[in-house]
């Protein structure tokens, strides 16, 4: 275990003591093995180049993208972001990755701008997130709630006619057609409603629909509603 693991593991036990539904996410910390290691060194002479290639002047949020624990840790990447910002080469930093990578970052006290992460009814990482103790809380930035098996489980469930799953889409109005993928989309928006929700899009269909997702108000317990349902539904139809 490499020393800034080291000294991590004792930030990420008091995190998930404070917040236990975070549990999951800080016993899955791993070195990403398919990218090389970010260079701190190499950062300003990257974001040149992309300005170049841009052919523009700044880069509105610039991502340390899918970063180990360790990296999600390290001052001197954050301290050579901190001097593009100055510079004006960038307007703002995201943490783009995993849940344990963000826990990581909070616990060195390098905060980002915006923490983007996935979020799915089966793991509602963005629960624990919020309660943990932001000296300065990020715009939370969420995906993936279609790549998860949710689709699937509630495909079968509806198959099976579900109780529960009737019941949940007679109380939330949920349209007879497209129903799982309407839930899930509201999933993301009720479970985010005061930061940014990302959705793929392969059709006009599927723009349509994210459009009408995103103009409606979320309804703040449809979330929860679809994670307790999920769960106790996950035995039976696993």
């Amino acid at each position: 275990m490499s020393p800034s693991l080291r000294i991590l593991r004792p930030v990420a036990q008091f995190v998930v003591e404070r917040v236990p539904a975070l549990r999951p996410f800080a016993s899955r910390s791993r070195p990403n093995s398919l990218r090389a290691p970010i260079d701190p060194d190499g950062i300003e002479a990257s974001v040149t180049d992309s300005l170049r290639r841009l052919r523009t002047d700044y880069i509105d949020v610039l991502a340390i993208h899918d970063p180990t624990p360790a990296e999600a840790t390290d001052d001197r990447i954050y301290s050579a972001l901190e001097r593009l910002k100055q510079k004006g080469l960038i307007r703002t930093i995201s943490l783009a990755g995993s849940p344990e990578s963000i826990i990581a970052g909070l616990g060195s006290g390098n905060v980002p701008d915006f923490a983007q992460f996935p979020n799915t009814p089966f793991a509602n990482a963005i629960t624990g997130l919020r309660a943990l103790p932001w000296p300065r809380k990020p715009v939370f930035i969420t995906h993936g709630a279609f790549g998860s098996s949710a689709l699937n489980r509630m495909r079968a469930l509806r198959a099976t006619r579900d109780p529960a799953l009737t019941a949940l889409a007679e109380k939330f109005a949920l349209p007879p057609n497209h129903q799982e993928e309407t839930a899930l989309l509201r999933f993301a928006f009720s479970a985010n409603p005061d930061g940014l929700v990302l959705a793929s899009m392969f059709s006009p269909g599927h723009l349509h629909a994210n459009i009408a997702a995103a103009a409606a108000s979320p309804d703040p317990t449809f979330a929860g509603e679809l994670v307790k349902l999920l769960a106790s539904t996950e035995d039976t139809h696993a």
